[in-house]
C-alpha cells in the first residue's frame, strides 16, 4: 500500500496464488519505492513495510521523499555495503522502522545520508558492524550535506564501529530524545568530525564502550556541539 496525499495506491489482489518464480519481499519492495511518486519533504510518499520484514541483498538508494511505517529491514549476509542511502535533495523519514544489520561486518556504515533523515518513535537500529579501524561508523554515516534528527522513543544499540559505533557525522546531527546505549567502538559512541554540528535537546547517551578516547561523544576541531 502507497499513501501519498489523500491517493491511495493498493494491489488489485493482495493475496495472490504462490506461483514458481514469483517477485521476493525485496523485490516487491523495491519495485513500490521506484514507482512511488517523488513525494515532498512535508509530504512523503508512506510505504509500509511487510509484517515479516525485508532482507536487503543489496544497497538500496533513496532518490525521493519517503516514508517508511512499521516492520524491519535485515542485512542479507551477501551485502557488505550500505542498506540504504539518502541522496542528497532527498529525505527518508523512518516511523516505528527497525533496521537490522544482521551482526555482518560491513564495508560502509548501514545508513549512509547525504540528504536527511528522520527516525521517529519506535524505530530501532542495531546489529551494525565494521571492524575496520580508523572507519566511519557501520551504523549511520552523515556526509557534509546530511542532515539527521533523532526523536524521542528511538533506540541506536547493540553496534559495533570504529569512529562513531552509532553515529559518524560530518554534517548536522540533531537529538530531541531517544538512547543511543550499549554499542562498542575505537572512539566515541557518536563521533562529529570535518566541520560537524551536533545539538543534544534530550535524550541519553550511556553504557557505549571504546577502546581509546571517550565513550560517548568525540568533537573534532572545528566541529560545534
Amino acid at each position: 500500500v502507497i499513501n501519498y496525499g489523500d491517493a491511495t495506491i493498493t494491489d488489485p489482489d493482495p493475496t495472490p496464488d504462490p506461483t514458481p518464480g514469483e517477485d521476493t519481499p525485496e523485490d516487491e519492495f523495491i519495485e513500490a519505492i521506484e514507482q512511488a511518486p517523488e513525494g515532498s519533504e512535508e509530504n512523503p510518499t508512506e510505504i509500509f513495510i511487510p509484517t515479516g520484514g525485508v532482507t536487503l541483498h543489496q544497497p538500496l538508494d533513496i532518490n525521493k521523499h519517503i516514508r517508511l511505517k512499521g516492520g524491519s529491514l535485515m542485512r542479507g549476509e551477501d551485502n557488505p555495503y550500505a542498506m540504504l542511502r539518502v541522496r542528497e535533495g532527498y529525505s527518508l523519514d523512518l516511523d516505528g522502522v527497525t533496521i537490522d544489520g544482521g551482526n555482518t561486518d560491513l564495508q560502509d556504515g548501514s545508513i549512509i545520508v547525504y540528504g536527511k533523515l528522520r527516525m521517529r518513535e519506535g524505530s530501532q537500529l542495531k546489529n551494525c558492524i565494521r571492524t575496520e579501524a580508523g572507519t566511519p561508523s557501520g551504523a549511520i554515516c552523515v556526509a557534509q550535506s546530511g542532515y539527521v534528527r533523532m526523536d524521542e522513543g528511538v533506540t541506536i544499540s547493540g553496534n559495533t564501529g570504529s569512529y562513531g559505533s552509532a553515529v559518524y557525522s560530518e554534517g548536522f546531527f540533531e537529538m530531541y530524545g531517544g538512547e543511543i546505549v550499549n554499542n562498542n567502538g575505537q572512539i566515541g559512541a557518536v563521533v562529529i568530525n570535518s566541520g560537524g554540528t551536533f545539538r543534544m535537546h534530550g535524550g541519553k547517551i550511556s553504557g557505549n564502550k571504546v577502546t581509546e578516547g571517550c565513550g560517548g561523544i568525540y568533537v573534532g576541531e572545528g566541529c560545534r556541539f
